[in-house]
């Protein structure tokens, strides 16, 4: 999350303290507030902590009427999304499932993919391009120059997004007493903070629109244990027994554009939760 968006969410979550607290807040930050208060509705009195304690996780303490707090943390999207419950490098699996599963940026470049990029990039440029770091340069440059050139770049990459996820959900599958230690260092909670069962989890959706909704992810009772993965899209998606997903790992990139600087996973927290 950048600055701006940093900015704008922690004003939100200052809002919906506030208003816990009885103050007076506008109508969007109001319906957030009734469903909190409707969800746990022994609410006492609401801190604001943000960044400080950041090991125990939450944006807002909830103090109950029964003395016992509760920490509560806020998501807050522009769209319809749920909001990134963590951000992972592109050998996650390599690195915490098992070795022999080959990081997304190895697949890429191994199935020709990255060859294919840098060859569509050099027959435009009309020279060879001399490093990672330039490749870069030329790509943030088309942003204003020659910003189709950036489809055509993610247009290359697309497809082996979609084939690393059915590559990698394959042989996931043959590892899930690894794979379910891994989903259990990312839930119940978001970021790198340590795990906290009592949790909630609020997500508004489509923030200061008129559809504005709020949900929550509530992790005292869930079934969090997976026992099949499979692919969607460019979506690897880690299944329960219901065959409820408890999170989806997206095949994406985090600079410039998909086939641009940083591959990486974004995470987010399964319909299994809510």
């Amino acid at each position: 999350m950048g600055k701006y968006e940093r900015d704008w969410a922690e004003s939100a979550e200052l809002a919906v303290c506030s208003g816990l607290n009885g103050d007076t807040v506008d109508s969007y930050t109001q319906q957030v507030v009734d469903a909190i208060q409707q969800f746990e509705p022994n609410i006492r009195r609401a801190q604001w902590k943000g960044r400080a304690n950041y090991s125990q996780g939450g944006d807002i303490i909830l103090e109950l009427l029964s003395g016992s707090k509760r920490h509560c943390e806020l998501k807050f999207s522009l769209e319809s999304g749920s909001g990134t419950a963590k951000n992972l490098g592109a050998r996650t699996f390599t690195k915490k499932v098992n070795e022999s599963i080959q990081g997304y940026k190895e697949y890429d470049r191994a199935c020709g993919y990255h060859a294919r990029r840098y060859t569509l990039v050099e027959e435009r440029i009309g020279r060879a391009i001399k490093s990672t770091s330039d490749y870069e340069s030329i790509l943030r440059g088309f942003r204003s120059t020659d910003p189709l050139m950036l489809d055509l770049v993610a247009d290359i990459t697309t497809p082996g997004q979609v084939a690393y996820a059915k590559y990698a959900a394959d042989l996931l599958n043959q590892s899930l007493s690894q794979v379910n230690h891994l989903v259990q260092t990312i839930l119940p909670i978001s970021g790198t903070r340590p795990s906290n069962e009592d949790m909630l989890y609020c997500v508004t959706k489509n923030w200061m629109k008129s559809s504005q909704t709020t949900e929550f992810y509530d992790f005292r009772d869930m079934d969090t244990q997976v026992v099949n993965i499979r692919s969607s899209g460019k979506s690897i998606l880690f299944c329960n027994q219901h065959d409820r997903t408890v999170l989806t790992f997206s095949v994406t990139w985090k600079n410039i554009c998909q086939g641009g600087a940083t591959p990486c996973f974004n995470v987010f927290f399964g319909n299994a939760l809510r």
